[in-house]
């Protein structure tokens, strides 16, 4: 998985943990999904640093990928 889609699969758990129509029974499952999205948050954090070089235009294709989820 990339760091893009490490960032977008977190933004998609928060979404579903977010939903009034998610089907979570428990404050339990909630925060095992809200852990989730951290690990996924982290791992995007992480691959961000490792590939900045200054320009993201290094580092392509991967400096589109970042751009198309910051947008």
């Amino acid at each position: 998985m990339t760091g893009p889609e490490h960032y977008l699969e977190a933004e998609n758990i928060l979404k579903l943990v977010a939903s009034p129509d998610s089907g979570i029974a428990s404050y339990s499952d909630a925060g095992t999904l809200f852990a989730c999205a951290q690990v996924h948050a982290t791992l995007a954090l992480a691959a961000a640093y490792g590939t900045q070089c200054g320009d993201m235009d290094v580092v392509e294709p991967i400096g589109d990928k970042w751009r198309a989820v910051a947008s």
